[in-house]
């Protein structure tokens, strides 16, 4: 089996609504993101802080995105060495910031769904794939046994 395949068939082999929820995730992002404005509340304060917390997500997402290196190895340098998924941490942050930035539970509870689905969705189906291109080494590398930059 070809390494493609063997990628095409660890993606296929989850759920279609994992794989759709991950696919569709950004979409699904700009249908949410109308409703917050609609919905939110913000005060001065709210706002100010929370813009503050999501810049600081942004700044993660960005130290985390000049480390990556797609497909060519199991990256662990940079936030890799603390997290597993920092880009989806800095997206977690950044969802806490426009929550607090909004001053709204209904925006805090929906930013909370659609991240719990969509990046629950987006690890699995990345896993999955870093699994079938790296094999047991991903496993070993996902228990700790082997040591991150």
């Amino acid at each position: 089996m070809t390494g493609v395949s063997r990628q095409s068939r660890a993606v296929s082999d989850a759920p279609i609504a994992t794989r759709l929820l991950a696919r569709f995730r950004v979409a699904l992002g700009w249908v949410f993101g109308p409703l917050v404005l609609l919905v939110a509340e913000p005060t001065t304060g709210s706002f100010a802080v929370g813009i503050a917390i999501a810049a600081a997500g942004e700044a993660l997402r960005f130290w985390a995105a000049g480390h990556l290196n797609k497909a060519r190895e199991v990256t662990s340098s940079g936030p890799y060495r603390w997290f597993s998924h920092p880009l989806y941490v800095g997206s977690s942050i950044i969802g806490l910031g426009v929550g607090i930035a909004s001053h709204s539970l209904i925006v805090i509870a929906m930013i909370a769904l659609y991240l719990g689905l969509t990046i629950t969705a987006a690890i699995k189906t990345e896993e999955a794939y870093l699994r079938s291109v790296f094999g047991e080494f991903y496993d070993r590398f996902k228990r700790g046994e082997i040591v991150r930059d």
